[in-house]
């Protein structure tokens, strides 16, 4: 049963301009606003909505350019929309409330030059007047946002402030930077030289005690990009060899995604991690005479999303087995 409207669908289907990647995500974000899929922001506390939400993920990827949509939308409610409901600030909740109800969009920068997913490399800079001076240099959705909530180093933590980029533009340097895989979604390289900030625009003051939660909800989400993905590589239906796998990886994300409520994200998703893809990458490796999976991305870029090693995963497996 689908979950999206038929004439949402049709909408989305039949927008033009997807070559504007400044304003791709943007442009349809009214349109998915009908969808529901941001209603997780609110209902994070009753127990199925993040199942449904992972749903309609899955079943976005269908959709023309269902890929960037999906990956767009995931990242602003898991990493944006993720750091804001653990916010406790007027600046937070309003940012918050633009999200999930209107096509104001939050992009989330933590990533520096030479950071290499270590918190402790980033250098951005506050001083105490509120100026703020630093590099972000990867950040999804960056180019379309309406503000960016910018990661820093600030005392003995990491604190997050919003920085409304419409703004001081005379002190903000930016490069668009595009990607192989889901190439119609934008990411963003952006410079600030002492940028204004006030109090208020502080949205949390300890970053770094929800950093691996919200690559964990991240990584969960690919799983769903995977389901949907294979789904619209086989259209008429799935090999069996592949069929198989993606019964069991899909019956594995249903039952973990169910409970899930935004009190548990961390505990939960820890407690599964790492998430069991390869085996489905595998069969698909096999299907198309491959000898392995990292291989995946000759037969079409946008399996690079699901080829997950990176120092973060690296950290999250050792712990898992030291634990």
């Amino acid at each position: 049963m689908s979950l999206i409207l038929e004439s949402t669908k049709q909408k989305l289907n039949g927008m033009k301009d997807r070559e504007i990647l400044h304003s791709f995500y943007k442009d349809r974000k009214h349109l998915l606003l009908e969808s529901g899929i941001y209603q997780v922001l609110e209902d994070f506390e009753i127990p199925g909505s993040y199942l449904k939400f992972q749903n309609c993920l899955q079943e976005l990827v269908l959709l023309e350019d269902g890929i960037n949509l999906a990956l767009s939308i995931m990242v602003e409610i898991n990493v944006a929309g993720g750091v804001l409901l653990h916010s406790e600030t007027g600046k937070g909740k309003e940012l918050l409330e633009k999200i999930r109800s209107t096509d104001f969009i939050v992009a989330t920068g933590v990533s520096e030059p030479k950071w290499e997913g270590q918190l402790k490399n980033i250098k951005s800079c506050l001083s105490d007047s509120y100026h703020l001076t630093g590099t972000k240099s990867f950040i999804t959705n960056g180019v379309s946002a309406d503000c960016i909530l910018w990661v820093l180093p600030e005392k003995e933590s990491f604190s997050v402030y919003s920085v409304d980029i419409s703004k001081h533009k005379e002190t903000i340097q930016t490069e668009e930077i595009k990607t192989a895989f889901a190439s119609l979604v934008n990411h963003l390289k952006i410079s600030l030289e002492n940028y204004p900030l006030t109090k208020e625009d502080l949205v949390i003051t300890d970053y770094k005690s929800i950093g691996l939660e919200l690559r964990l909800k991240e990584l969960f989400g690919l799983v769903s990009l995977l389901l949907g993905f294979v789904l619209k590589m086989f259209p008429q239906s799935l090999p069996e060899i592949i069929q198989s796998e993606w019964d069991k990886l899909h019956f594995w994300r249903n039952e973990n995604a169910k409970d899930l409520i935004v009190s548990n994200y961390f505990s939960k998703l820890e407690a599964i991690f790492p998430f069991p893809i390869q085996t489905l990458l595998e069969s698909l490796s096999k299907y198309y005479g491959l000898t392995a999976s990292a291989e995946l991305p000759k037969i079409h870029p946008d399996f690079a999303l699901f080829i997950w090693e990176d120092s973060v995963t690296r950290f999250l497996t050792k712990k898992k087995k030291s634990g």
